[in-house]
């Protein structure tokens, strides 16, 4: 299945869209930082995965788990809320989502991701916590998947911003609660209702099953071997987790 990227970070044209709404967007090269909004807009960084980690837990035993992740991210993303007119707060959402690794449908769960990544770099736990999610993510993609072809763009008309956003939350929010060796469902799902009702169990004790939600197939995920390619290394250095000699 292709990988569609939701949110499009444009750095020729100087701008990121998502769900048919673009607004100016620049790097400014501090951990890497982007401006959104304009020259005065806010300033967010990407969260690390010990960051993620924690606001994903805290949202999962929250009545409404996208407004919590969500506000959770932001808050720990944003560097500086801005001076200048703010871009809408669900477009912030959804650079601040991508950027904490919610853009990528490949990305297993945060346990195998974690696991996959200590395993093969032989680094610290500690250095994995302090390392930006994202970076952590596309080594683990780059460990357990296969190269897909990559396909960008839903078109103006295909999602609203406020979908965009509720998918990628919902994508961070599986992650976070599949156990170790469930690995991920094929697609971005949507097992979490973003109300305040009560959350049904309506899945059986099966290995197959995902926890919540509805019923998705998922892939498990079988031994992980250590890295030996040069990229996969590459990336575990630039994000500081591999070990070195």
């Amino acid at each position: 299945m292709p990988r569609i990227m939701h949110v499009e970070f444009d750095q020729l044209r100087g701008e990121v869209r998502a769900g048919g709404v673009a607004v100016p967007c620049s790097p400014t090269g501090h951990r890497g930082a982007l401006r959104v909004g304009g020259a005065f807009g806010p300033l967010v960084a990407p969260v690390t995965f010990g960051e993620r980690t924690v606001v994903a837990a805290d949202a999962l035993a929250a009545p409404q788990r996208r407004a919590s992740l969500c506000g959770g991210l932001r808050l720990r993303a944003t560097i500086e809320v801005g001076a200048g007119p703010a871009p809408p707060v669900e477009l912030l959402d959804c650079v601040v989502l991508a950027l904490a690794g919610a853009d990528d449908e490949r990305a297993p769960s945060f346990a195998d991701t974690a696991l996959s990544v200590l395993r093969a770099t032989g680094g610290e736990l500690s250095s994995l916590l302090d390392a930006p999610a994202r970076e952590v993510d596309r080594l683990a993609v780059a460990l357990l998947c296969e190269p897909e072809e990559l396909r960008t763009g839903l078109g103006d008309d295909a999602l609203s911003l406020g979908a965009v956003r509720d998918r990628l939350a919902d994508a961070l929010l599986f992650r976070a609660a599949a156990a170790a060796g469930r690995g991920r469902a094929p697609g971005v799902v949507v097992p979490f209702p973003a109300t305040d009702e009560p959350v049904l169990p309506t899945w059986e004790p099966e290995p197959e099953m995902p926890p919540a939600g509805d019923r998705f197939p998922a892939r498990v995920l079988g031994p992980v071997a250590p890295a030996s390619g040069p990229a996969a290394r590459g990336r575990a250095q630039r994000a500081g987790i591999l070990r070195q000699p």
